[in-house]
């Protein structure tokens, strides 16, 4: 797209210009050495998919039938064990029909180190049970970059900005 190089199938840059704007956009130095997810299935999983090339996040599936209990949660085993690219992070995000159509939300967070299974949480916080057979999409994952930054402890932020400590509310209606 910006330099000539062949665009793998899928991707919107090369490997030499995504470097280039990794560390435009969010200051990267350190060369990405790998973009490649590695990925290990237990015995009746299902492999992460994309729908669409285009697709941030990538579907995990259920690998067995459960119910989630209205206004309750159910913990799913996956069976996808993923080995992530250096320096990025894995979030485990909602699948928007699930979350509007019945009320069925997850989260989590997959640290760069972690090869254990995918375990997913669903909450249901609508009226009804939810019956999720085995194969259906049940959360995305997405890659994201992170940055490993230092912490110190200070005595005071010394922040000049107008926002300050306005927090939860101060935006919005009084």
């Amino acid at each position: 797209m910006m330099c000539g190089e062949v665009i793998p199938e899928g991707r919107q840059y090369c490997l030499t210009c995504y470097r280039k704007v990794m560390e435009e956009v969010i200051g990267m130095t350190e060369e990405v050495k790998e973009r490649t997810m590695k990925i290990k299935l237990d015995a009746g999983a299902y492999p992460p998919t994309r729908e669409h090339s285009t697709d941030a996040g990538l579907d995990i599936r259920a690998k067995d039938i459960q119910i989630v209990p209205a206004k309750g949660h159910a913990v799913f085993h996956t069976g996808v064990h993923v080995k992530l690219p250096k320096g990025t992070a894995g979030l485990l995000v909602s699948k928007s029909g699930l979350n509007v159509k019945n009320g069925i939300t997850s989260t989590g967070l997959i640290d760069e180190g972690y090869s254990g299974e995918i375990i997913v949480k669903l909450y249901n916080h609508s009226g009804y049970d939810y019956r999720v057979n085995m194969g259906d999409k049940i959360t995305q994952l997405v890659i994201v970059p992170v940055l490993y930054e230092d912490v110190e402890v200070v005595n005071d932020l010394q922040m000049d900005s107008e926002r300050g400590d306005n927090g939860i509310g101060s935006t919005g209606r009084q």
